[in-house]
């Protein structure tokens, strides 16, 4: 597979070192301003995140602010990348996150997101993680198995 443009890369690279410091509780600009304004932003899943959100205000209001209200900021805590794959505009991070519950549950995931570019901003995002273990670290719910009859 061809490799992603470099600028796109670079972007992303800068959104998730910025996602980082942010979860570190660094003063850092959050990574969300790297969106383009109309953006699409999109959480697979069944999480309370999950969902499609058209706009960085939305994002940061309406997605951002839950994963705040759950998550601890500390030093450690974040995605780290394992591998970049695309070509152009387009870039997927296969990612690995590091982060604990308010109630001190640790949470490890691993997460699928494509990113697509235009004009120096994200233009998209669409995230894919797992789900149950999501909910299981995070809100500390079981999601039932599904019914195989």
């Amino acid at each position: 597979m061809n490799a992603p443009d470099m600028a796109a890369r670079d972007l992303v690279t800068t959104y998730i070192e910025r996602f980082n410091a942010g979860v570190a509780g660094a003063d850092v600009p959050p990574a969300y301003l790297l969106f383009a304004p109309d953006c699409r932003f999109e959480v697979a899943g069944s999480v309370p995140t999950s969902g499609v959100y058209h706009g960085m205000e939305a994002v940061a209001r309406d997605c951002m602010s839950l994963l705040q209200a759950r998550l601890v900021s500390r030093a450690g805590n974040g995605w780290y990348l394992e591998r970049f794959i695309g070509h152009g505009d387009r870039v997927v991070a296969l990612l690995r996150a590091r982060g604990s519950s308010r109630e001190g549950r640790p949470y490890c995931g691993s997460y699928f997101v494509i990113f697509e570019v235009a004009d120096g901003r994200i233009v998209h995002q669409l995230e894919i993680l797992d789900s149950s273990l999501f909910m299981d670290c995070i809100y500390d719910m079981q999601l039932d198995a599904a019914d195989p009859a």
